[in-house]
């Protein structure tokens, strides 16, 4: 958004001070939403476990009928699925941080433009 922040008025500072807070913002709803996907996915783990197990011989014991159920095709599919969101959530929160890291940096120049100006330095 922005190259070089320190030649910046303190009124331009506070408009892209703005942008950065509405950027992070987002970036901040974007990793939430994908966090919570993650958050279900990793609650339905056991039910997946669960019902492949279901497939399991009748005879089986407990301890052998999760064994199945974790070398079944639908408990792979189901963590490819989860790799999947937890690597969008991953990303998503990257980009978050990112954001801001970035309205920070912003905010700290522009509290430091602001005490020069009272000090009558700039």
């Amino acid at each position: 958004m922005v190259d070089d922040i320190s030649q910046m008025t303190a009124p331009e500072l506070e408009r892209i001070l703005i942008k950065y807070a509405q950027v992070a913002e987002a970036k901040g709803l974007i990793w939430a939403d994908a966090k919570a996907v993650c958050e279900s996915l990793e609650d339905k783990k056991k039910v997946v476990v669960a019902h492949a197990a279901g497939d399991a011989p009748l005879d089986s014991t407990e301890a052998k009928r999760e064994r199945f159920a974790h070398a079944s095709i639908q408990y792979a599919d189901f963590l490819e699925g989860l790799e999947v969101a937890r690597r969008q959530s991953n990303r998503a929160w990257v980009e978050y941080s990112s954001a801001r890291d970035k309205f920070e940096a912003v905010r700290s120049v522009l509290s430091n433009r602001r005490e020069e100006m009272k000090r009558g330095i700039t």
